[in-house]
């Protein structure tokens, strides 16, 4: 949602419906990999690392996710609305916290050389621009508020007022969404035009895009690596079970199928997952972790 500064779950790579123990496993895991000791940019995993703990200290708490669960819901009823009346009701108050203005790409209304208004087609009373979103929102959908600069055609005169714009599940990169009415107006022809906003994908702090499929990173010990057996992989639906063989090396990439992003076309289908192995050694160890260390290597140089 775009009044929210982000989505305690989202941020855990979980759904609203996920048990205490899913909570507990997901942060952790996510906790591992972002913890600013090992992460290498420390900048990022350092405000990663505190949206995970706020995330945690929340939905930990029954009472605290209560509380947050009512917030959320209340936060969506207030910012849906019907997508055959895309226009905000007058009545209702502007948000808080409003999506960022996007980069507007005009078609400006035809004028005559002395400056005056003269008739123009409906499609030059268009607006086209682009809405960046985030990975999550092109797959579950959302609701964003974003400001539009409407001109009259007739008086030049220029307003700006905000707008509710529900993005629906599954869109794609390049998507257009055409929302009536909402383009410049021409009052001697009783006509206004469309805006059309293209669907762009926001940069994510996990995953990284690459065309229809995404890449990132699967942190795992060293005796996970060598024992092998099944791991749990963060995804944009929450988190996938996948299953490593034992001595995998750093650098082998596991490929999930069906866990990319939307592709064009609208039927649903996404791309694929890469899983790309990288090994975390923990920088701290006790007595008896380096004693399991040293017999390990002892047993290596038998060898």
């Amino acid at each position: 949602m775009a009044t929210v500064a982000f989505n305690y779950y989202v941020r855990l790579g979980l759904v609203s419906s996920a048990s205490q123990d899913d909570i507990r496993k997901a942060y952790r895991q996510l906790a591992r990999i972002y913890h600013p000791d090992v992460a290498v940019n420390k900048a990022m995993a350092e405000e990663v690392f505190k949206q995970l703990q706020e995330a945690y200290s929340t939905l930990s708490d029954a009472e605290l996710r209560r509380d947050y669960d009512l917030r959320m819901k209340d936060e969506r009823s207030r910012f849906s609305f019907r997508t055959s009346n895309p226009r905000p009701a007058a009545a209702t108050p502007p948000p808080p916290a409003p999506a960022p203005v996007p980069k507007a790409r005009k078609k400006k209304a035809a004028e005559s050389f002395d400056g005056g208004p003269q008739p123009v087609h409906r499609n030059d009373l268009d607006i086209e621009s682009s809405l960046e979103i985030t990975l999550e929102d092109a797959i579950h959908g959302a609701t964003y508020v974003i400001s539009i600069d409407q001109k009259d055609a007739t008086t030049r005169r220029q307003t700006i007022h905000s707008c509710r714009v529900e993005i629906p599940a599954n869109v794609y990169s390049g998507q257009r969404i055409r929302l009536r009415g909402l383009g410049y107006t021409d009052r001697y022809r009783n006509a206004a035009g469309d805006l059309f906003l293209e669907i762009a994908f926001a940069r994510h702090l996990r995953f990284r895009l690459m065309g229809d499929n995404l890449l990132t990173d699967l942190t795992l010990t060293p005796w996970e690596a060598a024992l092998g057996g099944r791991v749990r992989v963060p995804t944009l639906d929450g988190t996938a079970d996948l299953y490593i063989p034992a001595g995998t090396q750093p650098g082998q990439r596991f490929t999930l199928v069906g866990h990319g992003v939307p592709k064009a076309g609208g039927n649903g289908d996404r791309g694929l997952l890469y899983a790309t192995v990288k090994l975390h050694v923990p920088t701290a160890a006790s007595a008896k972790e380096k004693e399991l260390w040293q017999a390990l290597a002892r047993q290596q140089y038998k060898q």
